[in-house]
């Protein structure tokens, strides 16, 4: 029996309110609540980024993810085991969809790496390429060892502060991490360090307005271990602000629930955006103007309007949805 979990309380824990990580504006309006309130998402009028703030303080999610976060669904029920495989059966699939992209060999370090069946995954594709995992979890990480993968149990913000040394990379990646740091800068910052020049970016992450679509509400898209949201606008931003220079940007956002469920056979998420990119001479975060697109903003906030969630849940991806002829929906031409 889990009875652990019940030691966590919300009430308890502290909260602080949080300036925009990409482009540090203060300017932002409320967007939305999580379904049991306990989340509010902001977006920011600056650059378009959705975040949750007031947030809960670092220590206060440490304590949340080592108490509370796979009861909530973040697979508590799920044996390492069948985690490994399942995110083995994700990694072989990414590598595969990214072949011309990843390094064929080299030094490659996966930070959010869970068990390391990701890692194990693209080392069935490139059996040449040296693997490490950073991971918090210290039973996944134990588990990623146990089966051979390389791993060091530690929040990437430690890494530094342990005395962790990790080689010059030719590869960093984050799978479905991006929405769990406290600070994607911090990450995206340790990255262009950690690369080599013209080292490559891989990121995988949810996207927010595609995710919103799907629910036909902002609110069951706001989770609270989701501190930041990302929409493709944003993810650019970030990355070019960071010193890359994106060579591949792939989205699920046009699919089709059948092309998206065909996708996820495969053992690929659904809803995410996929970005590949190269580190550039350019410092991070030294010009965040240039990066930042006056647009954004305006752009994803309409496109989160409730009636246009609606319209898009209805003609896009609710189940009456698979019925409907792809040439009859061409008609409508729902975006």
């Amino acid at each position: 029996m889990h009875s652990h979990h019940h030691s966590f309380s919300y009430d308890l824990a502290k909260y602080e309110d949080i300036s925009c990580d990409l482009c540090g504006s203060k300017d932002q309006e409320v967007l939305g609540f999580s379904r049991e309130s306990r989340a509010r998402a902001v977006i920011c009028r600056g650059c378009g980024l959705i975040f949750i703030s007031p947030r809960m303080t670092r220590e206060w999610y440490d304590k949340f993810y080592q108490e509370e976060y796979r009861v909530l669904g973040g697979g508590e029920e799920e044996s390492l085991a069948a985690r490994f495989d399942r995110q083995q059966k994700h990694g072989f699939a990414l590598a595969e969809e990214l072949k011309s992209y990843f390094p064929a060999k080299g030094f490659l370090v996966d930070i959010g790496s869970s068990t390391g069946g990701t890692l194990a995954g693209i080392k069935k594709v490139f059996d040449r390429l040296d693997v490490l995992g950073i991971e918090p979890s210290e039973a996944e990480a134990e588990y990623a060892r146990s089966q051979g993968i390389s791993t060091h149990a530690t929040l990437i913000e430690d890494v530094e502060r342990k005395g962790i040394k990790i080689p010059e990379a030719d590869c960093v990646l984050s799978t479905q991490s991006l929405n769990h740091f406290l600070s994607p800068r911090y990450f995206l910052i340790w990255a262009w360090h950690r690369l080599k020049p013209g080292g490559r970016l891989i990121l995988e992450v949810k996207n927010f307005r595609q995710q919103a679509r799907r629910s036909g509400r902002v609110a069951n898209s706001i989770q609270i271990d989701h501190i930041f949201m990302f929409t493709p606008e944003t993810v650019r931003e970030y990355v070019e602000a960071a010193g890359f220079k994106p060579i591949a940007f792939l989205d699920d956002e046009h699919l089709q629930i059948p092309d998206i469920r065909k996708r996820q056979k495969r053992g690929l998420p659904g809803f995410q955006i996929r970005v590949v990119a190269e580190k550039t001479s350019r410092e991070p975060f030294s010009d965040i103007s240039g990066a930042i697109d006056p647009a954004a903003y305006v752009k994803i906030k309409s496109a989160l309007a409730p009636w246009r969630l609606k319209v898009n849940y209805v003609f896009r991806y609710s189940r009456w949805d698979e019925l409907v002829p792809y040439r009859v929906k061409n008609l409508f031409k729902i975006n």
